[in-house]
């Protein structure tokens, strides 16, 4: 394709990409050094919202087929829509992935350029999610092409992961900010190629804001924001925080806070005045002693490790408990306990989908929409972290 649209991309740009821009307020920042003409070339991006490689996809003047998640391919019209139509490249989150590398190596040989976001997932409170540099620097060296980054500007703002819908007014920079060119790619060491990217990745919505200020004038600002924050700084119970409006509440010890227009926590109990700080804080607390209270289920599946491989529908109304580093689900007159010790690569999809294996079997489970999903992956986790596994 060098680079090129194909017919049903092209046919998107010219129909729904126009609204997409439209409705995001989609602006195009490049850098002088950066140079889209020197493809084929990875692009890296932080990643904050479902639509962001389409946002990136409509605004750049050049075709790039992206590492998407395997839960995309599961049907065959998705599949034939992802993989035939736009070029994506399948990828199970969580694993390594040696058919990927593949795929990655036959479109730069076929000179398209390929966009990663390293993360592997989108950020909860504006910070980036931890990543493997080193694996990246690897790559490049053993790819051998340039490699672009992209930060995604007021993306957070627009609509944070965790949030009941889109912000009205906020716009979104696709900001092409640094390359490493095919030259320094062959020259720098790894560990220097990994410094680069460390570097020029780098995002934070709070640091970003301080330099761009921005005001959410809606009265739902806080809404959904107990998808984030599980636990009760004040009580520490988890599973209290309830949200309305601009407010969040701790129906337990009646803790209350408020979400700024510039989306900072004000409150005269809580001491967190930033959402990473309050996220980074629950996250420190979980161990694998704690324990979670029941709750309900809209939606349990099962499947294979084969991107291809349909899905079973188990139930879609069941209840789920963590205990005793074991989750427990029960539907009907069925019981399914998963030993935490036995789970492996454990993600969150769209819809708040959590998706996981055990031994070979794969597993999505998708709880009632109010609740939060993060507090099981992050309770994965800190097992892990405990057991001294990566």
């Amino acid at each position: 394709m060098d680079g090129k649209f194909p017919p049903f991309v092209r046919l998107i740009r010219h129909t729904w990409s126009h609204w997409l821009l439209w409705h995001f307020k989609v602006s195009l920042k490049t850098e002088p050094e950066v140079d889209l003409n020197a493809g084929p070339f990875i692009l890296f991006s932080n990643h904050c919202g479902t639509y962001d490689p389409l946002i990136i996809s409509s605004v750049l003047p050049v075709h790039i087929r992206w590492i998407t998640g395997a839960y995309l391919f599961k049907t065959r019209f998705l599949r034939f829509l992802f993989e035939k139509l736009i070029g994506c490249i399948p990828k199970q989150q969580g694993q390594s992935d040696f058919d990927t590398v593949r795929k990655i190596m036959r479109c730069l040989k076929a000179r398209d350029n390929v966009g990663i976001f390293p993360e592997g997932t989108r950020t909860w409170d504006g910070n980036m999610v931890p990543y493997n540099a080193k694996v990246l620097a690897k790559m490049l060296r053993m790819f051998k092409v340039p490699a672009v980054f992209c930060s995604l500007e007021g993306c957070f703002a627009s609509q944070p992961r965790w949030a009941d819908s889109h912000r009205k007014g906020m716009g979104i920079c696709v900001h092409l900010t640094h390359m490493i060119s095919l030259e320094e790619i062959t020259t720098l060491s790894v560990s220097e190629i990994q410094q680069r990217i460390s570097d020029y990745l780098d995002f934070s919505n709070d640091r970003w804001k301080s330099e761009n200020p921005y005001r959410i004038t809606s009265q739902h600002r806080a809404e959904g924001i107990q998808r984030m924050f599980y636990m009760c700084p004040v009580c520490h119970r988890i599973g209290s925080i309830v949200s309305a409006g601009n407010s969040v509440k701790c129906s337990t010890c009646g803790a209350k806070a408020q979400i700024t227009e510039t989306d900072d926590i004000k409150s005269e109990n809580i001491e967190f005045t930033s959402m990473p700080q309050w996220h980074t804080w629950e996250a420190s607390e979980m161990s694998s002693g704690i324990c979670f209270k029941k709750e309900h289920g809209v939606l349990l599946q099962t499947g294979n490790s084969d991107d291809t491989g349909r899905l079973k529908t188990l139930s879609k109304n069941f209840t789920v408990k963590l205990q005793h580093r074991t989750l427990c689900i029960r539907y009907r007159r069925t019981v399914i306990v998963l030993p935490f010790k036995k789970i492996t690569s454990f993600v969150i999809n769209t819809k708040f989908t959590m998706e996981f294996f055990c031994g070979d079997v794969l597993y999505r489970m998708r709880l009632d929409r109010n609740l939060s999903p993060l507090k099981y992956q992050e309770y994965y986790f800190a097992f892990k972290a405990e057991k001294g596994e990566k």
